[in-house]
C-alpha cells in the first residue's frame, strides 16, 4: 500500500513539454512521445510550454489530436512574457484542456498561407477560400466543444486577427492568465475541468512535481537539418561532393559526404515539401507540380523592392536569392 507521501507524489506529478520554434514534423513527434510518455506515468498533469511564429498545417493537426485525444490533462502555457504562440500555435493552444498565457504575450494571427522552400507561392482565390473555410472548420469543431468562444477564434483565419493575453481572457479564448508556471499551477489546483470527451476530471496540484521532457539528441539534429536553408546548403555539399568523385574516381570521401548530404537535403525536403510557414500565418499544405504540370506562378522582388512576375522573366538569365525570416 502506498504511502500517503507517496500517493501525493504521484497525483502531483507533471510533465513538462517545450515548444520553442516553428512547428514542424520532428517537434511534433516530439511533443506526441511526450503526451504518451505522460500517460504511461500516469501523471496528473501535461504542461506545454509555447513560443511559435507557425509552422506546418499537417504537424499542427499532429499535435490537436495528440492533445485532444490524450488520456492525461494537457495544459498549453505561451510563455515567458514577449513570446508568441501564432498561426499554427494558436491551433495548439485552443485546443488544450487549459489555455493560458503570461502577461506581455499574444496569439492568434492565423490565415492561411502557402510557402513552398520558405518562399511565399500564389495560388488561386477558389483554393484560398477552400483552404481557409477547412482551417475554419476544423479550429470550430473543437474550440466550442472546449467551450471557447469559437465564433472569436473563427476571426484569427478568416481575417488574420491576433489577440493580446488580456483580450484572449476576455474573449474566452483562453483560461488563464498567469505570470509564472508555478501562479499557474496555483490557479489550476482543485480546478475541476471537462474533457473533451465529455468526463469531468479534477486536478490536484498542490505540490506539483514536474519532470521536463527534453528532444533527444537525435531530434535536435533533425529540427535542424529540416530548416530550408540547412537543407539547400547539404544539397550544394552533395551536388559538389558527387561532381568532386565523378571527376576524380577513387577519392572515396567526396562521393561519400556528398552522397549523405543529398540523403539529407531529400529528407529535409520531404519534412517542409508541404510549405512551412513562418511569420503570422498558419501553414497549409500545397500540392507538389507534377512531371508534366504547369509550374505555379511566382513572384518576387527585384534589388530595388519592385515586384517581378515570372512571366517577366522569360528568355533572361535571373540570379535568385533565396532567403526567409525565422
Amino acid at each position: 500500500m502506498a504511502s500517503p507521501a507517496a500517493s501525493n507524489s504521484s497525483h502531483d506529478h507533471v510533465v513538462v513539454l517545450r515548444i520553442d520554434g516553428e512547428i514542424e514534423p520532428i517537434l511534433a513527434q516530439y511533443i506526441v512521445n511526450g503526451i504518451t510518455e505522460a500517460s504511461r506515468q500516469h501523471a496528473s498533469l501535461v504542461l506545454i510550454t509555447m513560443n511559435t511564429p507557425g509552422g506546418l498545417d499537417t504537424s499542427m493537426r499532429q499535435i490537436v489530436r495528440a492533445v485532444l485525444g490524450s488520456s492525461v490533462p494537457v495544459a498549453i502555457y505561451v510563455a515567458p512574457s514577449g513570446v508568441r504562440a501564432a498561426s499554427a500555435g494558436f491551433f495548439i493552444l485552443e485546443s488544450a484542456d487549459i489555455a493560458a498565457m503570461a502577461p506581455g504575450t499574444n496569439t492568434g494571427a492565423a490565415s492561411p498561407v502557402f510557402e513552398m522552400f520558405g518562399q511565399s507561392v500564389q495560388i488561386d482565390e477558389t483554393m484560398r477560400k477552400k483552404v481557409t473555410n477547412d482551417a475554419s472548420a476544423f479550429l470550430r469543431s473543437y474550440a466550442a466543444k472546449r467551450g471557447r468562444n469559437a465564433d472569436l477564434a473563427v476571426t484569427a483565419v478568416t481575417d488574420a486577427k491576433a489577440f493580446s493575453d488580456k483580450e484572449a481572457l476576455d474573449g474566452k479564448l483562453i483560461d488563464v492568465v498567469a505570470s509564472s508556471e508555478d501562479e499557474l499551477f496555483a490557479r489550476l489546483n482543485g480546478r475541476t475541468i471537462t474533457r473533451f470527451d465529455g468526463s469531468s476530471d479534477q486536478l490536484a496540484l498542490s505540490h506539483p512535481i514536474k519532470t521536463e521532457v527534453g528532444m533527444t539528441a537525435r531530434e535536435k539534429l533533425l529540427t535542424h537539418i529540416v530548416e530550408p536553408n540547412v537543407a539547400f546548403v547539404l544539397l550544394i555539399i552533395g551536388v559538389l561532393g558527387l561532381y568532386v568523385e565523378f571527376n576524380h574516381p577513387g577519392m572515396f570521401a567526396p562521393g561519400v559526404i556528398g552522397g549523405i548530404a543529398i540523403l539529407l537535403a531529400l529528407l529535409a525536403a520531404g519534412c517542409f515539401s508541404s510549405g512551412p510557414a513562418s511569420g503570422p500565418a498558419p501553414p497549409t499544405q500545397a500540392k507538389w507540380p507534377g512531371p508534366g504540370d504547369a509550374a505555379p506562378a511566382l513572384t518576387g522582388l527585384d534589388l530595388e523592392g519592385r515586384p517581378v512576375q515570372q512571366a517577366d522573366l522569360a528568355g533572361k538569365v535571373v540570379l535568385l536569392d533565396f532567403w526567409r525570416l525565422n
